[in-house]
């Protein structure tokens, strides 16, 4: 299992549009026995009235069910082709410039059959 792990974790940095993940915090101290959710945005810095995407990747709970996922507390359903599924969250963007932050969470279930949570914060920046 450690030799699929570190083969992943190659992969994953060897490839040169690997998606941002910010500020991943995991409630699992463990080495996870599934990839972690991808979770990845369109942009970082944006203009008041432009539309933010925030995707996230990650493999299904079991056959007939799929991860589930919220964003800013907010759920959010996934659409699966039974490898991967994936759910996006778009938000159309207004406020003062300064940074802002998204929460999202991502429950799963590991080969183990463990329940699994991955916590993520996305920020991005309103510019002038």
């Amino acid at each position: 299992m450690k030799i699929l792990y570190l083969l992943t974790l190659i992969l994953l940095f060897s490839c040169k549009s690997r998606p941002k993940t910010i500020n991943k915090v995991s409630e699992n101290s463990t080495i996870p026995q599934v990839p972690s959710p991808l979770v990845t945005q369109n942009l970082k810095h944006i203009k008041t009235g432009a539309e933010l995407e925030i995707n996230i990747q990650a493999e299904p709970l079991s056959d007939t069910s799929g991860p589930r996922v919220s964003v800013n507390n907010i759920p959010i359903s996934f659409s699966s082709d039974g490898v991967i599924s994936t759910a996006i969250f778009v938000k159309k963007v207004h406020g003062t410039p300064g940074e802002y932050f998204i929460p999202v969470t991502v429950t799963h279930v590991n080969h183990g059959k463990e329940i699994r949570i991955d916590k993520y914060i996305v920020s991005y920046f309103i510019d002038k």
